[in-house]
């Protein structure tokens, strides 16, 4: 195998340069880098052999090469993943510059750009519009992968021939890609979800019961067909791992930043505040994404999209978890399935 390239040296991005690093020898790449934009951070990382911030006491294999030089990164490299947070794409394709030895370009960022209201393929196909594009997303803690827990994540590609060729190539006995096509019904699992573990931890914040979180995982669910159904995505693809894997995951668990910020939320913190002292949390940002996206659909968020509107409205202030839940409570009376 080839270079692989890791854009972004937070937890994601150095979990995936474990993962393909853990490969068996007959298809280890040839050299795995790690790139971080913050040159002090990568030298420690680098000296340490471990990323002490984001995954401490988890030691960083040989194989990876940590670096801050952009452009080193990229020398060589046949695939090229993108680990950052989804805000933060648009500022980085303007900067590359792709050498001929790259085919695929693989992001890894689950979210909708806030001031454009684009996907990340979007992006992508704007900025490199004849480069093969992937996305990776399903339910994967950084840590587990790095444990080599097994993980199992969803690949998808519009060439379904080149989404199989890199589930072979980059797949091992812990971590295993599924293939699929359905770019567009894969990214809206990535991104909505977020949405949702914010929702439920309000739930367990506000100690609403385990019965009104499931009943919220359901709903929101067939919220989510609505939208698959006019983005006219997969629907299939709502559950499996990127869509039903990935919530169930983000939405039981305090290691998830999303949930963890729904639950301070629920626990009577104040948005601000949270979002001064939480770093990067992809739920936020999509949330107030959604509006601008629908906006250019056949979908009213209110009416379509109750649960989304409500989370969208706590977090600009504009409703109480209490409004909101009397609001989601007191809607006219439908069928379950429409």
């Amino acid at each position: 195998m080839g270079v692989v390239t890791l854009l972004g040296a937070g937890s994601w991005g150095t979990a995936l340069a474990c993962a393909f690093s853990y490969l068996p020898p007959e298809r280890s790449p040839r050299a795995i880098r790690l790139w971080g934009r913050d040159h002090n951070e990568i030298a420690r990382i680098a000296s340490n052999r471990e990323n002490k911030r984001y995954l401490p006491d988890l030691p960083l294999p040989a194989q990876i090469s940590p670096t801050s030089d952009l452009n080193a990164a990229l020398q060589g490299a046949t695939e090229v993943f993108f680990a950052i947070p989804a805000q933060q794409i648009s500022s980085l394709l303007r900067e590359l510059s792709l050498p001929s030895s790259v085919s695929t370009l693989v992001c890894c960022a689950k979210g909708i750009e806030v001031k454009s209201g684009c996907f990340m393929s979007e992006l992508f196909v704007d900025k490199f519009p004849k480069m093969p594009y992937a996305i990776l997303s399903g339910p994967s803690f950084s840590e587990d992968v790095v444990r080599r827990l097994p993980v199992a994540v969803t690949l998808a590609c519009k060439d379904f021939a080149r989404a199989s060729d890199l589930c072979a190539k980059f797949s091992h006995d812990r971590f295993r890609l599924y293939a699929s096509k359905d770019v567009r019904g894969v990214e809206i699992g990535g991104a909505c979800k977020n949405v949702l573990a914010l929702a439920c931890g309000i739930v367990e914040g506000s100690s609403l019961g385990l019965s009104a979180r499931a009943a919220l995982i359901a709903r929101a669910l067939a919220e989510l067909r609505r939208f698959f159904v006019a983005s006219a995505a997969d629907e299939e693809t709502l559950h499996g791992l990127s869509g039903l894997g990935d919530a169930l995951l983000t939405c039981t668990s305090k290691k998830s930043r999303n949930y963890a910020f729904g639950y301070a939320l629920g626990a009577g913190e104040n948005v601000n505040s949270l979002l001064a002292r939480s770093g990067t949390v992809e739920g936020v940002w999509t949330a107030r994404a959604l509006q601008r996206r629908l906006a250019s659909m056949d979908i009213d968020l209110q009416r379509d999209l109750p649960i989304l509107f409500c989370i969208a409205s706590i977090l600009e202030q504009k409703m109480t978890i209490d409004s909101a839940l009397e609001h989601l409570f007191s809607r006219p009376l439908v069928p379950e399935f429409r």
